[in-house]
Formats: C-alpha cells, sequence, structure tokens
C-alpha cells in the first residue's frame, strides 16, 4: 500500500493501511471503537520501531548512502 512501502510493518498488527479516503476512514473508527485493538497496535509499532529504526540499525545503510552521494 502507498506511503507505507518499505516500512516492514504489518497490516493489522502494528498498523492499518487504506488505499481510499473511505477505507482509511474506516479504520479510523475501528481504532476509535476499539481500545484493545489501539492499543496492541500502538505497542507493536512502538516496538517494531524501536527494533528496526534505531540509529544503531539504520547507521550502516545511512553510511552507504553519504558514501555514494560523495564519490
Amino acid at each position: 500500500m502507498k506511503g507505507a512501502e518499505g516500512l516492514d510493518l504489518t497490516h493489522g498488527n502494528e498498523i492499518l493501511l487504506a488505499d481510499s479516503p473511505q477505507e482509511f476512514a474506516n479504520q479510523v473508527i475501528a481504532i476509535l471503537k476499539d481500545p484493545e485493538l489501539r492499543q496492541q497496535l500502538a505497542s507493536r509499532g512502538q516496538k517494531q520501531v524501536k527494533e528496526n529504526y534505531n540509529w544503531p540499525a539504520i547507521m550502516p545503510d545511512f553510511i552507504s548512502l553519504l558514501e555514494e552521494i560523495v564519490k
């Protein structure tokens, strides 16, 4: 789905995805109506970000990108 491409997140596990305004509205309503779903998505999403998008995890790719730019 556009907007989440390249992210290692799974719809319904760490994130809710939508391809249309109506789907987006439905997802927002779903998390507003379901506090447990909201908490699960938040917890899993935070865990995924802390594990995969911290400086030690992204620094090697970032350094490689910078090295390519300065070549």
